[in-house]
């Protein structure tokens, strides 16, 4: 179980990082 909570962890951060960047492109090519 710590192993997948782990990759859980793992992917949300990704996820979060992710959404991060898309979100700074996005206000840059509107702005």
């Amino acid at each position: 179980m710590r192993r997948t909570s782990d990759r859980v962890q793992q992917w949300v951060a990704f996820a979060v990082l992710a959404a991060a960047v898309i979100t700074l492109v996005a206000l840059g090519l509107s702005l």
